[in-house]
């Protein structure tokens, strides 16, 4: 399994955790939409697909004025960047940057554990 695909699957695990806790009434414990929206722009790249900011705050799964927010912290952060839309000016795409995607590269390859220290 390569690291898009072990993105893929852990964003599916996510969600299928969020729907348990849905139907229990805690799913608001264990909300962390920058790490999802993160993980949508790293299979995206990896996939050649390109994300807006609306399609961008559903896989954060939050309403669109926090997935802004959210949003604005990757971007300021460095691991993303917006880019406008060629043929709809209305719109914007949210793109992971290049330290964003080797980050997560390096966490779902395995590489990089050493700055984290023993587990």
């Amino acid at each position: 399994m390569d690291a898009i695909e072990l993105a893929e699957a852990i964003y599916r695990f996510r969600r299928r955790r969020d729907l348990l806790l849905q139907h229990r009434g805690i799913a608001q414990l264990f909300t962390d939409p920058a790490w999802d929206m993160l993980l949508d722009l790293f299979i995206a790249r990896g996939r050649g697909k390109s994300i807006s900011i609306t399609s961008l705050s559903i896989a954060g799964c939050v309403p669109a004025t926090t997935g802004l927010r959210w949003i604005e912290l990757l971007v300021s952060n460095g691991l993303a960047s917006r880019r406008a839309d060629e043929t709809d000016g209305r719109r914007t795409f949210i793109e992971i940057s290049d330290t964003g995607y080797r980050m997560l590269e390096d966490l779902l390859s395995g590489h990089g554990h050493e700055a984290a220290g023993p587990v």
